[in-house]
């Protein structure tokens, strides 16, 4: 499933510690650091979630 990857110079939030694999589109594994809890909004509609933080300039990855 898609899931949603942050790069770390984004900030410095608290992060949780996840066992997540998270994979490219070519099949590599990608470092994940952690994970944090964020609202989002997208067309009008609010959501809570999480996010994955990553040394990426990665929008996407496959989990």
């Amino acid at each position: 499933s898609d899931i949603t990857l942050l790069n770390e110079k984004m900030g410095s939030p608290t992060l949780e510690k996840t066992n997540v694999v998270v994979k490219n589109a070519s099949g590599h594994q990608m470092k994940v650091y952690g994970k944090l809890r964020c609202k989002i909004e997208m067309k009008g509609i609010k959501i809570e979630g999480h996010a994955y933080v990553t040394p990426y300039n990665s929008l996407m990855g496959l989990e």
